[in-house]
């Protein structure tokens, strides 16, 4: 159940940076407010993960299929979530009319979850 994956998260010594979440309304429904309270997504960011990409409403498979690979290489590039995630959007609506559903949760000051060399 989410909650015993929030609340195990939540007790760790030391809590993972970055989670992505691949599963459809992780970031609740648009337009519902109490979705969003909800939503596994928000609930990890409260938990103190430091980044959770999410899922909003129903996300096609090939989008998430190709929006993780964007996400992840941009992370790499340059350890900020918040630019891999405008980035990957931006990759996304070329090609997918559900570009907008990855939402990012983010608890981390600068968006950097590692210095770059």
């Amino acid at each position: 159940a989410g909650e015993h994956f929030v609340s195990t998260l939540r007790n760790l010594h030391r809590r993972p940076t970055l989670v992505a979440l691949v599963s459809c309304e992780s970031a609740g429904r648009s337009g519902d407010q109490r979705s969003s309270h909800i939503a596994l997504g928000p609930q990890l960011a409260d938990a103190g993960i430091g980044a959770v990409l999410a899922m909003s409403d129903q996300i096609k498979a090939t989008t998430a299929a190709a929006a993780l690979p964007i996400f992840f290489d941009e992370v790499v590039k340059h350890g900020y979530v918040d630019l891999a995630a405008a980035v990957m959007r931006n990759q996304l609506q070329a090609v997918a009319d559900d570009w907008w559903q990855p939402v990012l949760f983010m608890r981390l000051r600068d968006g950097q979850i590692y210095a770059s060399k």
